[in-house]
């Protein structure tokens, strides 16, 4: 028995295998000795359950006998002495398989116990690998092997997985959405009875003369940058009554911040676009020379570098005379990506959580509203 315990303990300090680390990908058997490797039974994001024992469900992985006649025996135990060649321990593990009619694969550990050790797996243990990362990790049996907890955790990867799938779905629904939205539009703008309103009412949104935006209305270009707004609110993390991102920004001098370093107490921080009130997060150009190009606009072609999008900034605040406190978005759009901001859109965030979310623009972009939101929330100071 002291010889057990002492290669449960030391298993379990001396394995590899590590919570949130890769998944070692060790060489094993299958029943009929035929070479293969942990991670060749991984597909894709699917969680791969991997039980190290004897008896367990989706895959197992036969290691050496934790009580055979030969060492630390139990009574009424199967009779089976501790394996000496490869051929013993397949013979054990096809054994089971036929004893339990289990449909599950049953993997077989080399007789260098490469896959025991680097799991830390005796006498038995559960994982659970996803995308070939641990994402559970079992305590040793047999006091610790809790199917219960697994179970749990795998009905949690398993709706995470669903959850990946839905996303994937709504992401090719939105992408047929606004490629059909603006399709529809580029119809509608070539047929006289509807060109002049449909003018008029996205002058009314837009604020400039539709000779600004005419020229490739319902083009490739403009679809693109539909499809940015409409795909930006979907993958969002900001949500109305979550935690506020803290995404990393710059100020126009390129110094290193974080959008809530600006946030004060219980006092409410307002923004999110190119030009706003009290706070402002410069962002990726919506209309450059070099995309989506509108006539009568700045020029300015999109930023390369983050030099580019703090200078640009920077003549933002010159020719406005803003002062209001200018951030700038990095060039991987953390920022950007975390709120939906693209083209430009309003949030409050009042003790670290947002308490109000704002539409992304032209359209959805109501200065009205938060107005509205101050007004209340002074009344009630």
């Amino acid at each position: 028995m002291l010889a057990a315990v002492l290669k449960i303990f030391l298993g379990d300090l001396n394995k590899i295998a590590v919570l949130g680390s890769s998944a070692p990908n060790c060489k094993l058997v299958t029943t009929d000795e035929k070479p293969c490797k942990l991670l060749d039974f991984a597909r894709g994001t699917r969680p791969l359950i991997v039980n190290f024992g004897n008896v367990a469900d989706f895959v197992i992985v036969y290691i050496c006998e934790a009580h055979p006649t030969d060492e630390w025996r139990w009574n009424n135990n199967v009779e089976i002495l501790q394996h000496r060649t490869l051929q013993d321990r397949c013979q054990a593990a096809e054994m089971l398989k036929k004893s339990s009619g289990c449909s599950t694969p049953i993997l077989v550990d080399t007789m260098d116990d490469e896959a025991t050790e680097a799991y830390g797996a005796y006498p038995e243990r559960l994982f659970i690998i996803q995308d070939r990362k641990i994402v559970y990790e079992g305590g040793t049996g047999p006091h610790n092997y809790k199917l219960g907890e697994f179970c749990q955790l795998a009905i949690v990867a398993t709706m995470r997985l669903l959850a990946e799938l839905l996303q994937s779905v709504l992401v090719g629904l939105t992408v047929v959405k606004c490629t059909v939205l603006v399709g529809l539009l580029r119809i509608a703008s070539s047929l006289p009875f509807l060109k002049e309103r449909l003018q008029e009412f996205e002058e009314q949104h837009l604020l400039v003369p539709y000779q600004n935006f005419w020229d490739d209305y319902g083009g490739k270009q403009m679809l693109a940058a539909v499809l940015k707004i409409f795909l930006g609110d979907l993958n969002k993390t900001a949500v109305l009554g979550s935690s506020a991102p803290n995404c990393k920004l710059v100020t126009t001098d390129e110094t290193s911040c974080k959008l809530l370093d600006f946030a004060r107490g219980t006092r409410p921080l307002i923004g999110f676009q190119d030009v706003a009130d009290f706070v402002i997060v410069y962002i990726c150009e919506a209309h450059p020379t070099d995309e989506w190009r509108w006539n009568n606009n700045v020029e300015i072609l999109q930023h390369r570098t983050l030099q580019e999008r703090c200078q640009a900034a920077e003549m933002l605040k010159k020719s406005s005379g803003c002062s209001t406190p200018i951030l700038v978005d990095t060039m991987d759009n953390e920022a950007t990506e975390a709120y939906g901001a693209y083209p430009e859109r309003l949030f409050i965030i009042q003790d670290r959580k947002i308490v109000y979310e704002g539409g992304t623009g032209p359209y959805n972009y109501k200065l009205w509203e938060v107005k509205k939101w101050l007004e209340v929330y002074k009344a009630s100071r």
